[in-house]
């Protein structure tokens, strides 16, 4: 076989990923930035519009000669093309499929790669993770490991804004990430007995205030808030819930999109104050996206064995899909916060500064959990693949993933849910043996 190089035109992160990936198997590969040269095989980078999505081709090899190419349709997606040719080929090309005096793998770079030719998009359009800022203990890692698994969407909710939150945007940005910032509309674990005209209008006036003062100037892509709905009743002291949250929403909504006319907002809304009462969300200003929580059965469950009540869930799921534009929801199951030693943030901090030292030492503590969670997603991961099915290409979906220790580990869960946002029509054990290869996941 002749020598491998890069040749990356000017693609510089997406060079990098490669070199990264190959290093896994070979000890240097040179790169180039225009075509390859005659002496060597190429892994060529290149975006192209046309691709609808990420393409991944691996050509026939014609004597010592091979080549490869990865392509996306921009800059992120030719990302997420290194990222599957990193994760998804590679193992598979390795398996030699018999016994070899490597013992079933392929010497990779010394011998010649399986043909292979593969195109795919996303199957939703905004995929994510929602979590409490402070459980987020290394943003870059955290922010490389959703890249890896081809996630673009990142809410973090923060009593304070952190101090360093410019430069957590910046770099969620290099990897195509989309950050939301998440602060209260009225949400309060200690909610007054009634929602009375005094109580509304003072919490519009502290969330205005709020996003002129801290949030205008950022450069996030938009703002996740909850209002009074979570763990209501559907009627309080003779007030249905959601006709005053509604209310008190589009009033705060109007306001800021009319001064900040490109700016993206997304309503945490709990399900059970709302359920016999779906109709007064049509009365919700229409540029408002709406993530549901709390709406069922796993996937929305925090629990992943609770599965009671699928069907009823399914139905709901396609109920609130069609009730209006701008369907989203925060799904559950992997991790979530220990509300018995929970503290609210007391002042600004570093996010996602932590050491090495305690991100091991956390993550250790977390290993019968993740056990657990693995586990339960190996017997019922086909429940939350039917629940993303039913949602529209241009919903927003995210997972509670709080201190899970992700940049430390990428978990099967989290890998599992990822990958059925991306290729959610597959069948499940197609996605669990492509989950299961990928050379980022860790199993506990």
């Amino acid at each position: 076989m002749k020598p491998w190089m890069i040749a990356h035109h000017g693609h510089i992160q997406a060079a990098e990923k490669a070199c990264a990936a190959i290093s896994d198997y070979a000890d240097f590969i040179p790169v180039c930035e225009s075509a390859p040269l005659p002496a060597f095989n190429a892994i060529e980078l290149t975006v192209d519009p046309a691709v609808d999505g990420l393409r991944i081709s691996v050509g026939e090899c014609c004597g010592d000669s091979q080549h490869i190419l990865l392509t996306g349709r921009d800059e992120t997606h030719l990302l997420y093309a290194v990222s599957d040719f990193r994760n998804l080929y590679l193992p598979q090309a390795r398996n030699a499929g018999e016994h070899q005096p490597v013992y079933y793998l392929r010497d990779l770079f010394n011998v010649p790669f399986p043909p292979f030719e593969h195109v795919s998009r996303a199957r939703i359009a905004h995929r994510g993770i929602w979590l409490w800022g402070y459980t987020l203990y290394d943003y870059r890692r955290f922010i490389d490991n959703m890249a890896s698994l081809k996630l673009n969407t990142l809410i973090l909710w923060n009593d304070v804004l952190p101090g360093n939150i410019r430069q957590v945007i910046d770099y969620a940005h290099q990897n195509g990430v989309q950050l939301f910032l998440g602060f209260a509309w009225g949400w309060d674990p200690h909610m007054p007995p009634r929602i009375t005209d005094e109580l509304c209008e003072r919490v519009f006036h502290q969330v205005v205030r709020t996003y002129e003062e801290q949030y205008a100037g950022l450069n996030c892509d938009g703002v996740y808030f909850q209002t009074f709905t979570e763990g209501m009743p559907e009627v309080l002291e003779g007030t249905p819930v959601i006709d005053a949250a509604v209310a008190l929403v589009n009033r705060i909504g109007r306001h800021l999109m009319d001064g900040h006319p490109s700016l993206k907002l997304l309503f945490g809304l709990h399900a059970g104050c709302a359920l016999s009462r779906l109709n007064s969300l049509k009365a919700l200003d229409g540029r408002i996206s709406i993530l549901w929580e709390d709406a069922g059965a796993f996937p929305y469950a925090y629990v992943p064995e609770k599965t009671e009540g699928f069907e009823e869930t399914l139905r709901l799921t396609e109920k609130l899909c069609a009730l209006r534009p701008g369907f989203g929801a925060v799904l559950k199951g992997v991790t979530a916060l220990n509300w018995n030693t929970f503290e609210h943030q007391r002042g600004s901090f570093m996010l996602g500064a932590q050491g090495q030292r305690f991100l091991r030492r956390r993550t250790a503590e977390k290993q019968e959990i993740l056990r657990q969670l693995q586990a339960a997603w190996l017997k019922n991961a086909h429940y939350a693949r039917d629940v993303i099915r039913r949602m529209p290409e241009d919903a927003v979906v995210t997972c509670l993933a709080e201190d899970g220790m992700f940049e430390e580990k990428v978990n099967l869960p989290v890998a599992l849910y990822a990958a059925m946002l991306w290729d959610g029509d597959k069948p499940m054990e197609q996605l669990l043996y492509e989950t299961a290869m990928r050379t980022d996941v860790d199993f506990v």
